[in-house]
């Protein structure tokens, strides 16, 4: 993920989710989910806003986001500098707990999600938390 799709995308972070994690992506970051397993299948879910729409033009124009991931001779993922961004470094890191938003990380999300579904509400309406979203760690 990356904070915006422009020539410089500002921060840009590798997180390296597991079954069962949750990571949570700001409002106007450009992203993507990939799977990074040559074996394993993947399923992921994915939340919201309803009325939100995917604008691709300027992930199109650098040809996708600042780093592509792809595999060494070893099977490893390295990362790869797009050279359509003015990008510095790559962080790579695990999810983390997002206690901000009073997420139980050893529950089920869908789970917490029932038990109270306005604790969501971060979602549809992530004006709601605009503090949480400067300087945000993802």
């Amino acid at each position: 993920m990356q904070e915006r799709a422009a020539d410089n995308p500002g921060r840009c972070y590798a997180v390296r989710a597991k079954a069962g994690e949750v990571v949570i992506v700001p409002p106007g970051w450009a992203h993507c989910t990939i799977n990074a397993s040559k074996m394993e299948r993947m399923l992921f879910g994915a939340w919201c806003v309803r009325d939100f729409g995917f604008e691709y033009d300027d992930v199109r124009a650098h040809n996708g986001l600042a780093y592509y991931p792809k595999f060494d001779d070893l099977g490893r993922i390295i990362w790869e500098q797009n050279p359509s961004y003015q990008a510095d470094n790559l962080i790579e890191k695990s999810p983390r707990e997002y206690l901000e938003f009073a997420i139980d990380s050893k529950r089920p999300i869908y789970q917490q999600y029932e038990q109270n579904k306005s604790k969501f509400d971060f979602v549809v309406r992530p004006d709601l938390r605009k503090e949480k979203w400067v300087d945000y760690l993802p």
